[in-house]
């Protein structure tokens, strides 16, 4: 899609500005990828449109570039943490097992020691 935008900017500011195609892709890229290194401008009025449309297009393309890449990243994040969460939840799921036993050989150890101090 990109490369689509980038071109036909190119094609329309080699024609609007009468500047040849391997120029114009130049222009094109640079701006597009908000460089801008002011080498080639534009000067007529549809080259200045051409211009502002693939500005703005660079700069949502970087925007969009950059959530996908954060969002890739939360995600995994969450992922991982999700996974933890579970496996702590087992974990005291275990540990609650395990002190419900402790608690029923204590009171079993209390009843045998009262047997054994009243005969």
């Amino acid at each position: 899609m990109s490369v689509a935008i980038i071109t036909l900017s190119a094609l329309g500011f080699s024609i609007a500005e009468h500047r040849s195609l391997p120029q114009a892709l130049w222009w094109a890229i640079v701006t597009s990828t908000t460089v801008g290194y002011g080498d080639l401008t534009p000067q007529t009025a549809w080259g200045k449109m051409i211009a502002i449309v693939l500005m703005l297009g660079g700069v949502a393309f970087i925007g969009l570039l950059t959530s996908t890449i954060t969002d890739y990243f939360t995600s995994e994040a969450t992922t991982q943490t999700d996974r933890d969460a579970q496996s702590n939840h087992d974990l005291l799921v275990q540990l609650t097992c395990q002190v419900a036993d402790l608690n029923q050989e204590v009171t079993n150890l209390k009843n045998e020691i009262k047997k054994d101090q009243h005969p």
